[in-house]
């Protein structure tokens, strides 16, 4: 193979960092994932064993029923879905239709890391906008990057801060968006774990506006790999050329549609996560500089402690506890590490580990 043959940006390409990696360590308990610690939903499981007999067939493959399920859970017409295995997916599929080389795109950081990866691959010119000094978003840079450029990549609740945008800060990003005719990719990946409003229904009336969303995280789908993007019809269209067939298998799209349905787990689902949101919150800032956070998880700093994410997170490791080290995130250093909610156990044991390990070095 003549190797001159490949294009510079694939021989380039980044693999992301991503938490979620116990089946390395054994038996450990895993705060580095941002997954539901109190998920599935019951009867995802029950779909999942009553869908097993079929899977000697193919799936649908233009997933028309989980579009239609999906549709109807946030209120937009099927015409305005595409599927993915897994959000990540859906990402890929965006950036393969609307971004070209020499594309400018602004990308505010820390941000989840998939995005630099196909910008990267896709051939854009990323024009990085740092978080401000209390992770807000730098609205009016953005709003002034946004002349000549091709998209803006929003987060929200962002990973890994966990903030959720001002609604009049979005709002803003948004008209102005419109009207330099640039499109905003926003991730709601985590928007059900907060009391922020989702933009779903906009973005299927918006000529510019693609939402993205997960069933990995609030319905704890993640070894299964079910995403899906919002959008216009017209947008959504392009998006749907380049997807592959059959991508949402017929097990990932049995337990989707019984988990949107289950409105019974999705209350019970937000309270729990309330109360353990409170309490890790309360007992982590205790210990450290905690990032206020609308999400489930918490960005950390360890400035001052005398010891590293790496380090920290070794250490708690040799205690059977997992975190995610973030110095791997664009913008952060090793001053920090994020750690998820579980059960109140867990998170009693996390607690008292990061105390043992801090404060035996102080």
């Amino acid at each position: 193979m003549n190797e001159e043959t490949i294009p510079r940006r694939i021989k380039e390409a980044r693999k992301a960092v991503h938490g979620g990696d116990s089946f390395r360590y054994g038996d450990v308990v895993d705060f580095s994932s941002n997954v539901n610690p109190f998920g599935p939903s019951r009867k995802a499981v029950a779909a999942l064993r009553a869908a097993a007999g079929d899977i000697r067939d193919y799936p649908d493959p233009d997933s028309v029923e989980l579009k239609e399920g999906m549709a109807a859970y946030l209120g937009v017409a099927p015409e305005s879905v595409t599927v993915g295995n897994g959000s990540t997916e859906v990402i890929k599929n965006f950036c393969e239709v609307f971004i070209r080389p020499g594309d400018r795109v602004l990308l505010p950081v820390p941000t989840f890391s998939e995005y630099r990866v196909y910008l990267d691959l896709y051939g854009a010119e990323v024009a990085v906008l740092p978080l401000g000094r209390d992770f807000s978003l730098p609205v009016e840079e953005i709003k002034e990057g946004m002349e000549g450029a091709r998209a803006v990549f929003l987060c929200s609740p962002n990973n890994p801060t966990g903030r959720l945008i001002p609604e009049g800060d979005l709002e803003d990003i948004l008209e102005t968006a419109e009207r330099q005719g640039v499109l905003v990719f926003l991730d709601e990946a985590y928007i059900e774990f907060t009391e922020g409003r989702s933009l779903c229904r906009r973005a299927a009336a918006s000529p510019n506006l693609f939402v993205l969303r997960s069933l990995t995280k609030f319905f704890s789908l993640a070894g299964l790999r079910v995403g899906f993007g919002v959008a216009c019809p017209e947008l959504i269209e392009y998006v749907e050329k380049v997807r592959i067939p059959w991508n949402v298998n017929r097990l990932a799209a049995a337990a989707a549609l019984a988990s949107l349905e289950d409105r019974k787990f999705i209350e019970e689902a937000r309270a729990k996560v309330r109360k353990e949101r409170a309490f890790l919150g309360k007992g982590l800032s205790a210990l450290f500089q905690v990032v206020p956070s609308d999400a489930h998880f918490f960005l950390t700093s360890l400035e001052g402690r005398g010891i590293t994410a790496p380090e920290l997170r070794e250490a708690l490791l040799e205690r059977g506890i997992l975190i995610r080290d973030c110095s791997s995130f664009e913008g952060l250093g090793g001053d920090y590490f994020r750690v998820s909610i579980r059960k109140r156990g867990e998170n009693r044991l996390l607690l008292g580990a990061l105390r043992d390990v801090v404060e035996g070095r102080g």
